[in-house]
């Protein structure tokens, strides 16, 4: 057994011995400040619109009520994926330090909750990217195995790899939040993933001369389809 949340129950521990109950409250809302804060900054880089960036608060405003429950582990996992989303987009830029600078995030992640696995899909996915575009990318791929190597800066060492390994593949068909989005408890937020995605299919749309002739990223796009198909 590997507790591979044991971080973030020591960050909820000491907000509740120091700040009692408001503490708590205070370390979710946190939660979601920075998971906003890390989003619309990536955003922003993007160039995106003020008025798509309203509609897609009013469209994700729902999603929070599941998305940061107090003291969860995954309720911080969000705030890591979210700068990850950032340091990439920085980085695809120009900006060649950000992804050094956010190794150190990464090792906080690794001991808060194992979702940081993820950070290895969507790395994979913004190198693919590179390479539609024919950019330079096998800086992409020393820094995926440099992520690889901090896994083991943690209580438990290397045995958080074949824990991993069982777990990740491990079927949960009694866990509810394990359930495709249109099961259980879930489906009241299925409208706003939809109206999402038509979003995105109508950008792609919008894009496609600029796809097929190789002059604009496929990540952003990518990013977002391939968390609802994580969905």
């Amino acid at each position: 057994m590997v507790g591979h949340e044991w971080g973030a129950g020591a960050v909820g521990y000491w907000a509740l011995r120091f700040g009692g109950a408001p503490g708590i409250v205070a370390l979710t809302f946190g939660a979601m400040a920075g998971t906003c804060l890390f989003a619309f900054a990536c955003a922003w880089k993007q160039k995106a619109d003020e008025r798509i960036l309203a509609l897609a608060g009013i469209l994700v405003a729902p999603l929070f009520s599941v998305a940061f429950p107090p003291v969860r582990a995954e309720a911080y996992a969000l705030v890591f994926f979210s700068s990850l989303l950032f340091a990439i987009e920085l980085h695809r830029q120009g900006a060649r330090w950000a992804l050094p600078v956010w190794c150190p995030v990464f090792v906080i992640w690794v001991n808060c909750h194992a979702s940081f696995v993820l950070a290895f899909l969507f790395l994979g996915v913004y190198w693919l990217s590179a390479r539609w575009v024919r950019r330079r990318n096998i800086h992409i791929l020393v820094w995926i195995a440099c992520l690889a190597g901090l896994i083991a800066i943690n209580p438990y060492g290397l045995a958080m790899y074949p824990y991993l390994w069982r777990t990740v593949r491990m079927a949960r068909p009694a866990v509810e939040e394990w359930a495709p989005v249109w099961h259980g408890g879930f489906a009241p937020f299925l409208r706003p993933i939809l109206i999402s995605l038509g979003l995105v299919l109508y950008a792609l749309w919008r894009q496609r001369a600029e796809l097929l002739s190789r002059s604009a990223s496929i990540q952003p796009a990518a990013t977002i389809l391939l968390t609802a198909a994580a969905g």
